[in-house]
């Protein structure tokens, strides 16, 4: 039991029940900026903000590259505006995998030496550098000063309800931003992890049923939907899925990544995280036969090695046979994801049948743990 139990606390993990550490604040932090090259006329305006972070000890580095920035800068559609767009943050929900710390991309009133406009940039900075307490102040300062477009205010309440939990795991204050990041039909268009982070927080004050009400606008209102080769509609129905999975409702999960896999057959995270809900069910085979089917599809998909490992030991441990073959999933899952989140107990779990294996003698070579990431399938 304490093996299975191990299990499906690692399946809780990735539909987001146990808790994502938070990672300590740094002594200082540099945020690097995008800017496009059609707005440096910002970049007075990127200096005249510095100031206002050295109490927090922010540093901004402006680069040219989008894929080295934290945040960036572009031109918007209305003239003398501009759009900023939260590449990344550099801290860490301490709740839960499902929730998200990205808004999006929100319009910004016009620049130059507007007062509010500073405010708001140095708030996403600081809010990007994890700083959230010295955030907030610049965010009062600018939703004072004057009337903001209704997009800003509600990419502002997204961030002050990811800090809301951050700061203070303040679950009605959280729920009170993330239903005002929404508009009054809880549209999910704007900023798309507004509904995802508010379900989760409605779970938390035990309102379960406004929880699901909610998710299921969001399923409906992706559907169809499609941007850079990202299927929303799929994602949706595999967000709601992990939902399901958290009041153990795993029936319903399965029937909604049946949905997600409809629109995207070959994904091996769907098939990964399909194979884990039967898992639950204690449908060892039909976890197996998805186990296996993501690794068809993507050899490198780093969790399925980790979930197929733990099947085979945990559950089908049976012989010394299966025993060596959890051992090369797990070592499959460290040479491809070394400091994944399964790292620490796919060490742990390759240590303890190492150590079990020790006692045969007659115990083979592991032929198929050098196969990880190439593209032999795997034997059902």
């Amino acid at each position: 039991m304490s093996r299975i139990s191990h299990l499906l606390r690692s399946l809780l993990l990735a539909a987001g029940l146990l808790l994502a550490g938070a990672g300590a604040t740094r002594a200082q932090d540099s945020i690097t900026i995008f800017v496009s090259t059609e707005t440096d006329d910002l970049r007075p305006l990127i200096e005249q903000v510095q100031p206002n972070l050295r109490a927090a000890h922010v540093n901004i580095q402006i680069v040219t590259r989008p894929a080295d920035a934290n945040l960036g800068i572009y031109p918007g559609a209305v003239p003398g505006a501009f759009l900023i767009k939260l590449r990344h943050t550099s801290f860490e929900l301490s709740q839960s995998a499902l929730l998200e710390e990205t808004t999006g991309i929100a319009h910004y009133i016009p620049p130059s030496e507007n007062p509010q406009t500073t405010n708001l940039l140095t708030a996403a900075v600081l809010y990007t550098a994890g700083r959230c307490f010295e955030a907030q102040p610049f965010f009062d300062a600018a939703l004072r000063d004057r009337p903001m477009a209704d997009s800003v205010e509600r990419f502002i309440a997204f961030m002050r309800g990811v800090c809301a939990l951050k700061d203070a795991d303040d679950y009605a204050g959280a729920a009170e931003q993330f239903a005002a990041a929404l508009n009054v039909e809880h549209d999910s268009a704007l900023i798309a992890s507004a509904p995802v982070n508010l379900a989760w927080v409605y779970l938390q004050l035990g309102r379960r049923d406004d929880a699901f009400a909610l998710l299921e606008r969001y399923v409906e209102a992706n559907q169809g939907v499609s941007s850079g080769g990202t299927d929303y509609g799929a994602r949706a129905y595999a967000q709601r899925a992990q939902f399901h999975a958290l009041v153990s409702n795993y029936s319903a999960a399965i029937a909604d990544l049946d949905a997600a896999l409809s629109r995207a057959p070959d994904s091996a995270a769907l098939l990964t995280l399909r194979g884990q809900m039967r898992l639950a069910l204690y449908e060892w085979d039909s976890a197996l036969a998805d186990f296996n089917a993501a690794l068809r599809a993507d050899r490198a998909y780093a969790d399925a090695w980790f979930q197929r490992g733990l099947l085979h030991y945990s559950v089908l441990q049976t012989g010394q046979e299966l025993r060596a073959a959890a051992l090369a999933d797990f070592r499959c899952y460290l040479e491809l994801s070394p400091n994944g989140p399964y790292a620490a107990q796919a060490s742990r779990y390759a240590a303890l049948i190492e150590a079990e294996l020790a006692t045969y003698s007659d115990w083979r070579c592991l032929p198929h743990a050098s196969l990880c990431g190439t593209k032999t399938p795997p034997t059902d």
